[in-house]
This record gives structure tokens, sequence and C-alpha cells, in this order.
């Protein structure tokens, strides 16, 4: 346990502030073990993902592209036939 530095309230050892005068407790980088576990870990926006998944639409461009040409391949080889 570990007591508030403003009012001496007993704290629990991993509170971040007092409950009794809302006063932020500091934390040391002893006491904050887990740290350095995170140090390693990438962090991504979320807006820079979302910039990755929809991509600037060459692919669905490409894909459009291609449909038509096929569509219209097919389409001629259908009246070529019936000739």
């Amino acid at each position: 346990m570990k007591k508030c530095p403003n009012c001496e309230a007993e704290l629990n050892d991993t509170a971040t502030f007092c409950p009794i005068c809302n006063r932020v407790i500091e934390t040391s980088k002893e006491q904050r073990k887990y740290d350095s576990y995170y140090d390693d870990i990438i962090v991504i926006d979320a807006k820079e993902v979302e910039k990755k998944k929809l991509g600037s639409g060459v692919a669905l461009k490409i894909g459009i592209v291609v449909g038509g040409l096929v569509l219209a391949l097919a389409v001629c080889i259908t009246v070529l036939c019936l000739l």
C-alpha cells in the first residue's frame, strides 16, 4: 500500500489517482514494470490502416476496364456466331 502525497490516504499500489482528493499519483518506471514490455510494439494509426485498406482505387479501375473488355469481346463473339 502507498499513501497519497496530498492527503495521506492509503492507496492501492496500482492507483493512478487518489479517490479522496482526486490528485494524480505519479508512478515511477520501477513501479510500472510492464512499460518496457510494450516498447517494441508498433502503434498503427487507424486512419492509415483505412487508407491502405481502401487503396487508391487502382485495382477497382483495372477491374472495371478488364470487365468491360471481356463483355465487349463476348458480345462480338455472340454477334459473329449468329451471322
